[in-house]
């Protein structure tokens, strides 16, 4: 039946629609909303990571980060889908650009081990840039395609929204 995918993914969107609530459910490490795109979704689980699952059969194809690396500290903003690049912002205090194809990292924002301010809201993408606050009361611009700042506009007070 051709409902099945549809109703198997409504299924998992409420899963983690609840993540929020406060019911049994609760999410500890964050409540991003997913993406859906090319046949995969894209969620935050509860162990800081994000997950790249089949729409169809919500069997777990990747991860980000791999399992013998630390999460992300949480994942509250829900990702960015752009021209093949899926952008995460971390709780840690570091935006990602991760290949939707399979998770891999492409670049880092900051590129070091420096942070910026927690990342609650989720990024933003347009004209080629990936805009985006944190609680450090910066929003920020970095080009889509390597990283690189553009610019920073202080707020006064913590961004925590998309």
């Amino acid at each position: 039946m051709k409902a099945t995918p549809f109703l198997a993914l409504l299924a998992l969107l409420s899963l983690f629609a609840t993540g929020c609530s406060g019911s049994s459910f609760t999410a500890t490490s964050g409540c991003a909303g997913p993406v859906v795109s090319g046949g995969l979704v894209y969620v935050g689980a509860r162990d800081g990571r994000v997950l790249a699952m089949d729409v169809r059969t919500g069997a777990q194809r990747w991860s980000f980060p791999p399992q013998d690396q630390d999460p992300l500290g949480g994942l509250y903003g829900t990702p960015a889908l752009d021209e093949g690049r899926l952008f995460v912002g971390g709780y840690n205090g570091k935006l990602y650009a991760l290949d939707a194809a399979d998770l891999t990292l492409r670049w880092q924002f900051p590129v070091d081990d420096s942070r910026v301010g927690r990342i609650v809201g989720g990024p933003v993408v347009a004209s080629g840039l990936v805009v985006f606050g944190s609680s450090d009361k910066i929003v920020r611009a970095v080009q889509a395609s390597n990283g690189v700042l553009k610019w920073e506009f202080p707020t006064g007070d913590m961004v925590w929204a998309t």
